[in-house]
């Protein structure tokens, strides 16, 4: 990838909708977060209609050597554009709005910073690594997912790149802001806990163990069934027990030699269990959107259905024939502060919140050092509007 400058947009910090953060931390979050959004110019405070079908400029905003200009159509498409995300912003707002985005685009511009192809192989790997949950170690690894999932590169390093160089420059200039000590209290967490406890929850889900007849071009599915049908039978009889029954006859090589077990399948998973598999980069904790794919879903009810030591007739997937078995069963629950925040995962909730209580207090920081560069950056620049 050769080196190129690119025309960098600012790609605002989505910062975490955890709702009623009841503290000082949170309260001070808060107030940062509203000085960022509040932080405009002052000539760029009244806009005239933008309601005109011609397109006109109404801003020009000039920093150093750099000058870009801002047109009603730029409004619009901004007004639209939060709309869109459900939030309802003015003329004004969206004039501010874009005022900063450029204040803060010609500023890195002026800093000369260029997209080498260390940086460029930095950012598709980060987004990868953090889109598929895996982590990439070689350059051959990374060329076969590129070439797996069809990936635009460039795509990836031009909508990455304007926010990677405005952290660059951030931490060059206002590392003192950014590196304020972040310092989460017992108190702080468990007061958030009690205030949020209905969002801790787990929804129903059953761990199973599977044995699997694979459908072959040798063989009719009558006859894969009837396989499957002649083992249940011994299974149901007694004569054969469902984990010899997976060593003998499952054609699932990935779990044979582990009891057949699949993992925990839910009916559906909670705003919760989305965010913490998201977080934590293990998306097997929301598997039921990928399961309910292979299977009918009568098929998928019968799954979900059971109880720790029930075991099902064969049932038919995409792939094949599969006898189930219930290992463990979990209701619905709300979760206590020391519960682990999934089956089996480590993580408990008692380490999310404080995890959460802290990166609003980073987020905080981060917007702070923001405000500072836009103040900054406006005592110089030039702004004029029409």
């Amino acid at each position: 990838m050769n080196k190129k400058v690119l025309s960098l947009v600012l790609i605002f910090l989505v910062l975490f909708s955890f709702s009623t953060f009841a503290s000082g931390n949170k309260e001070k979050a808060d107030k940062e977060s509203i000085e960022v959004v509040d932080t405009v110019v002052e000539s760029a405070a009244t806009v005239e209609t933008v309601a005109e079908a011609t397109e006109k400029v109404i801003a020009k905003i000039e920093v150093g050597t750099r000058t870009q200009e801002i047109t009603n159509f730029d409004v619009n498409d901004t007004i639209a554009s939060y709309k869109e995300s459900g939030v309802v912003i003015t003329e004004e707002q969206a004039l501010s709005i874009l005022t900063n985005n450029a204040l803060i685009n010609l500023t890195l511009e002026n800093q000369g910073y260029e997209v080498t192809d260390q940086i460029a192989t930095y950012l598709v790997v980060s987004y990868l690594e953090s889109a598929l949950g895996i982590t990439i170690e070689t350059q051959e690894q990374l060329d076969r997912i590129i070439s797996t999932y069809q990936i635009d590169v460039n795509a990836i390093v031009s909508n990455l790149a304007g926010t990677y160089f405005l952290n660059v420059y951030l931490n060059e200039n206002y590392s003192d802001i950014l590196n304020q000590e972040i310092k989460v209290t017992e108190e702080e967490i468990n007061n958030t806990y009690e205030m949020n406890k209905d969002i801790f929850t787990n929804s129903q889900k059953v761990k199973i163990a599977h044995i699997f007849f694979s459908f072959d071009e040798n063989k009719t599915e009558e006859e894969v069934k009837a396989n499957a049908n002649s083992v249940y039978a011994k299974i149901k009889d007694g004569s054969l027990t469902f984990e010899q029954a997976v060593s003998d006859y499952s054609d699932d090589a990935e779990t044979k030699t582990n009891a057949g077990i699949l993992g925990w399948v839910n009916n559906t998973e909670t705003d919760f269990e989305v965010e913490v598999a998201s977080l934590t980069g293990n998306l097997n904790l929301v598997s039921s959107s990928y399961h309910k794919q292979l299977f009918t879903e009568d098929t998928y009810n019968k799954i979900i259905a059971l109880k720790a030591g029930q075991i099902t007739e064969p049932l038919k997937s995409s792939s094949g024939y599969h006898i189930f078995k219930a290992l463990v069963r979990n209701e619905e629950k709300t979760l206590a502060l020391r519960d682990n925040v999934y089956p089996e995962v480590s993580l408990t909730v008692y380490d999310y919140v404080e995890y959460r209580v802290g990166s609003e207090l980073s987020s905080a920081y981060y917007n702070q050092a923001l405000a500072q560069m836009l103040t900054d950056v406006s005592a110089s620049a030039v702004i004029t509007t029409y």
